[in-house]
This record gives C-alpha cells, sequence and structure tokens, in this order.
C-alpha cells in the first residue's frame, strides 16, 4: 500500500519536463469545438474567427462554420497527460489499499465479535490519511512552478478518490457481516 501511494505521489513529479515549453502552458489558442465532427481540436487561424473577444465564437473555414473556443492547448495537452497517469495510479492504489482492509477484516478477533469489523475500516482510514498528509507535506516542501501546481492540484484529487473508494467498499463490508 505505501509503495503504491509513494509511487504515485513521485512518478508525476518525475514525468519528463520540458522548461523550454513551461512559456506555452499560457499561450492561447483558436480550436474547432464541435465534438460530433471529425476535426474536433483542431487549430484554427485567428482571421478565421467571427468575434475574437469572447471565449467562444464561430469560424468559417473552407466554405464550413464551426463552434470555435479559446483555450492553451499545451497546458490542455499536458493535463490530459498527467490525469491518465495520476487515475491510474490511483486506482490501483486504491484497489491495494481495499486489500489491506479486507485482509484486516478477515483476521480471526474481527471474525469472532461483528461489532468489531468496524476497526478495521477506521483503521485503514486513519492509516491512509496520515501517509497522505505525510506525503502533502513532502509535495509542499518541492519548488511550485506552473506544472507542478497542475500536478498538486491532480495528485490531490486522486488522494481523494483514493480514500473515497477505500472507504465505500471496506465500509459495506462490516455492514454485509451485521446484516447476515
Amino acid at each position: 500500500l505505501f509503495v503504491m501511494i509513494t509511487l504515485m505521489q513521485v512518478a508525476v513529479y518525475y514525468v519528463p519536463k520540458n522548461r523550454a515549453a513551461m512559456q506555452d502552458l499560457d499561450v492561447r489558442a483558436w480550436i474547432k469545438a464541435d465534438v460530433q465532427k471529425a476535426s474536433y481540436g483542431e487549430e484554427v487561424p485567428l482571421s478565421e474567427v467571427r468575434s475574437k473577444c469572447d471565449m467562444r465564437s464561430v469560424a468559417f473555414v473552407k466554405g464550413q462554420e464551426h463552434f470555435v473556443r479559446k483555450i492553451r492547448p499545451e497546458r490542455e495537452r499536458r493535463l490530459l497527460r498527467i490525469r491518465s497517469v495520476v487515475y491510474f495510479l490511483a486506482h490501483t492504489t486504491a484497489f491495494t489499499a481495499i486489500q489491506a482492509g479486507a485482509a484486516l477484516e478477515r483476521l480471526l478477533f474481527f471474525m469472532q465479535v461483528p461489532v468489531a469489523t468496524v476497526i478495521p475500516v477506521i483503521l485503514n482510514q486513519v492509516i491512509l490519511f496520515s501517509f497522505l498528509r505525510g506525503m502533502h507535506y513532502v509535495r509542499s516542501t518541492w519548488r511550485q512552478e506552473g506544472r507542478d501546481k497542475m500536478l498538486d492540484e491532480e495528485v490531490h484529487e486522486a488522494e481523494s478518490e483514493v480514500a473515497s473508494m477505500t472507504l465505500s467498499f471496506l465500509a459495506v463490508q462490516p455492514l454485509r457481516y451485521l446484516m447476515s
């Protein structure tokens, strides 16, 4: 469990960093925003956009009108890449935490006393919470730049998901045991 949580925390920070491209995170561009078209996400020249003062508009490209929106394409691309890594590791960590909690629930003491089956759930959450707080402290000591702030937000969301998935699964097991 601790290995998976540490891997989730550290792996995303060692995704290869391109310091030269950090300035590209704030560059905005107009892209085609109609998800039903195959050209979704393609960049549109500024000269083709009708109303340039808003974040959404319409562009006339090659004889067709397209809905367009102004985004930061490099930031969106990086955020998608970060999220895929973080959520893969978060779900792997959650399943590891569920396995650890289920192993605690199957101990002889907890099987003999039905009310005591709630203790492994609480114990699992306390251990998970304390380790995540420790990793938060470690992350706060790292230098925060634009990319690292994005990573910190995504890792925080993933940590919440790990805790909620683990709690929801492990809380159902004692309820099923108490009902039967």
